[in-house]
């Protein structure tokens, strides 16, 4: 099955300026998708113009970068303020309710190196969001595709668990450094 035939898959809209002065709509860009799966909602570029609903954020909403280096990045959007998505940024909405928002995002995830992959060839890379609503979609029965995103969302929890651990790690050997150079 094509992962059209579950989502509607599209391009944000194309804003002529912006202003980082927070004056008119928070516009959500590439740069926003983290390498995490996250989207930072906190540094976004403001415009005051107001474009077709369509491109307004929607709770559960995953975007792609669709081009530059970083092409291929997935990030979901997990709050219910309105933001608006700029072009570049590819919107996936989920139109099939049978298939759980967190296995299609681990789906989406899987195919990173693929949409850049495909995305290559001229200087900077670039992928349509038709080309990507082309992918094959592994559709499950719903306890199954269930199944798969919990454990993902469990394996996701303790990677991130660990790296927090490293980084206190890393804290406690640089401080353990400093002291021995202060006496």
């Amino acid at each position: 099955m094509k992962l059209e035939n579950i989502c509607d898959v599209f391009s944000g809209y194309a804003f002529k300026s912006f202003n980082e002065d927070k004056q008119g709509l928070p516009i959500i860009k590439i740069g926003n998708i983290k390498m995490d799966g996250s989207v930072d909602l906190d540094n976004c570029s403001y415009s005051t113009e107001v474009p077709n609903c369509k491109y307004k954020s929607r709770l559960n909403d995953i975007y792609i970068a669709l081009s530059g280096a970083t092409t291929g990045k997935i990030g979901m959007m997990i709050s219910e303020e309105y933001f608006y998505i700029n072009q570049r940024v590819g919107i996936v909405r989920l139109i099939d309710n049978n298939v759980p928002i967190n296995y299609l995002r681990y789906f989406l995830m899987s195919k990173t190196n693929k949409i850049l992959n495909d995305a290559a060839g001229a200087a900077q890379p670039n992928i349509s969001p038709k080309d990507v609503s082309k992918y094959d979609f592994i559709y499950k029965d719903i306890f199954e595709m269930n199944r798969i995103a919990n454990e993902l969302n469990n394996a996701y929890s303790l990677i991130g668990i660990k790296k927090k651990q490293l980084t206190m790690f890393d804290e406690l050997i640089k401080s353990r450094f400093i002291c021995q150079e202060v006496l």
